[in-house]
């Protein structure tokens, strides 16, 4: 017999700082979901010591943190996180993501949730990475570095597990 259930799909987005998604409990099941958080920063002519960071923290307990210098003069540039958790039966979740920066401003801070109902393991816990809105992203991809060339050989300052996808 095939389900016919839908996957959850939980999002916000905001245009400062924080941002915060509430998953409501479900009482008969546990529930896995894919949790995706994305910051983009629009980044200053002169970016002189501009930086972005990004935190973020599940049910009040910091999960993950970074910060970098930011690139691409005149473009935006960003941080992604991606992480998988299984949310059991009963309790909510809350996730909350947190922005910080110096001369970059903040364009988009979003946070989704999304629920997988086949369960399948992926290789990696969580991954994170860095883009530039000056190139598209592959969907084959999990991490970007930017596109611009002054921030290309800032990859080895971010060390995210996932290979990147550069033609």
């Amino acid at each position: 017999m095939v389900s016919t259930a839908k996957p959850e799909l939980w999002r916000t987005e905001v245009v400062d700082g924080v941002a915060v998604l509430n998953i409501p409990g479900a009482l008969k099941r546990s529930r896995m979901f894919d949790i995706d958080v994305s910051l983009l920063v629009r980044v200053p002519e002169d970016n002189a010591e501009a930086w972005h960071a990004l935190t973020l923290e599940i049910d009040g307990k910091r999960q993950w943190h970074r910060r970098i210098a930011s690139n691409c003069p005149g473009q935006t540039d960003g941080l992604d996180y991606h992480c998988r958790l299984v949310l059991e039966a009963g309790p909510s979740l809350r996730i909350r993501a947190v922005a910080g920066t110096r001369g970059a401003v903040v364009q988009r801070l979003q946070i989704e949730a999304r629920e997988d109902l086949k369960g399948q393991p992926i290789t990696a816990n969580s991954r994170s990475g860095r883009f530039c809105t000056k190139r598209s992203k592959p969907s084959s991809c999990t991490s970007m570095v930017c596109a611009c060339p002054s921030s290309i050989h800032s990859a080895s300052a971010n060390p995210a597990p996932a290979a990147c996808c550069m033609p």
